[in-house]
């Protein structure tokens, strides 16, 4: 009995882990638009990229610079289709970034 009671709870605690692990890892930042009920994706340059830094620090969202340069947010934000499209949104909208850029 004492070791199905360890197992489950070792068990537990390994699926815990995973999912907190898989939510809180970092994948790049996946620009979206909305048309015709669809999230797509598209295409951005350098000045999105800029632009959207000062967006996530606006909202105050952690985030990394890859090796190559890319934008990467951690997973449980990139989920969030309708998040990523109001961030890509507001990152395309220069008089929003304009008005929001945080002084450092």
């Amino acid at each position: 009995m004492k070791k199905r009671v360890i197992g489950f709870l070792l068990i537990s605690f390994i699926v815990i882990a995973g999912f907190m692990y898989y939510n809180n890892a970092y994948s790049e930042f996946q620009p979206l638009t909305f048309e015709n009920d669809v999230y797509k994706k598209i295409e951005v340059n350098a000045v999105f990229y800029q632009n959207l830094k000062t967006v996530l620090d606006y909202h105050q969202v952690q985030y990394k610079i890859s090796s190559s340069g890319k934008l990467r947010v951690k997973r449980k934000i990139n989920t969030d289709k309708e998040l990523v499209f109001n961030y890509t949104t507001k990152a395309l909208d220069t008089m929003w970034v304009k008005n929001h850029r945080i002084s450092e």
